[in-house]
This record gives structure tokens, sequence and C-alpha cells, in this order.
């Protein structure tokens, strides 16, 4: 009987030892990030069009310059004079006739929209959200009463500094 105990204690040590072993697997976990470019990612325009104007008739038109901007960056965004600056008048042509137009910040045309120098206007400051901003410029054309007809245009172009 002793002899039946001792292979039955044997034989119960030998299952637990069995059942407590344990078995490992292993992989791998991988980690990534990216960071982004501190500062700004893109500026895209929409023209301002005056549209069809009389002689004489001061006429508004609206544009728009989009920017994109981390969170938190401060970034200001400048007008130049144009290509057909005169005496700190932006200028549109056509053959070689000019049409005076302003360019502004605010609904209202009281906040000249330029860069801080030879354009008439400070440049618009604002701070960058993560996605793109809308900044709505004001335009008026101020034809004069003897304006000559004709398709009247120019290029002005837009720097995001930040």
């Amino acid at each position: 009987m002793k002899r039946f105990q001792i292979f039955l204690l044997f034989g119960f040590s030998l299952i637990l030892c069995v059942t407590a072993s344990a078995a490992t697997l292993s992989g791998t976990l991988d980690i990534s990030a990216t960071v982004a470019a501190a500062g700004c990612s893109s500026v895209s325009t929409t023209a301002v069009a005056f549209g069809n104007v009389s002689p004489g008739t001061s006429a508004n038109g609206n544009g728009n310059v989009t920017v994109t901007c981390n969170s938190g960056v401060n970034y200001s965004i400048a007008l130049d004079a144009g290509q057909h600056l005169s005496s700190s008048s932006r200028r549109m042509q056509s053959g070689s006739n000019f049409m005076d137009y302003s360019l502004f910040q605010d609904l209202a045309r009281t906040v000249l929209w330029g860069d801080g120098g030879t354009a008439p206007g400070n440049p618009k400051n604002d701070t960058g959200n993560g996605s793109a901003q809308g900044h709505t410029v004001f335009g008026t054309a101020s034809p004069t009463l003897l304006q000559p007809s004709g398709s009247y245009t120019d290029v002005v172009n837009v720097t995001v500094t930040f």
C-alpha cells in the first residue's frame, strides 16, 4: 500500500509539473511618428475680379488667400505692389492705359493690405490652427471718368512669412 501511495504521489507531482510549465511566444511592435515641419506648408489664391466697371464709378471685388500653418504658428501675409505701381498706387494695365486699384484687409475697406514697404499698407497677421485658413482680399477699382475701355490686369505676389 505504501508503494501505491508513493507511486500515486509521484504521478500526481509529475502531472503538476507538466501542467505548471509555461510556453512563450514573441513578436515585434512597430513604433512610428511623423513630425510635421514647424511652420507653414501651403498658400493658394483666388483672383480679385472687379467684373464690368463703368468709367468714373468705383467697383468692389473680392479674392482670397488661403494659408495652412501648424497650430500656434504666427505668420504674416504680404501683398506686393504688383507690376505697375505708380506714386504708391497699384495699377492694372490694358495696352498703354492704366486703372488704379487698392487692396484691403477688411470689408469696410479702411485697412490697406500691402507689404509694409513699396506696396501701400501692411501685411496681415494671423496664427495657424493646423488647417487651411482663408483670408478675404477686399479690392476697389477706381476708373477715371475718361477711362479707356479694355481688359485691365495686374499680378500681385503673395509672401507668407512665419
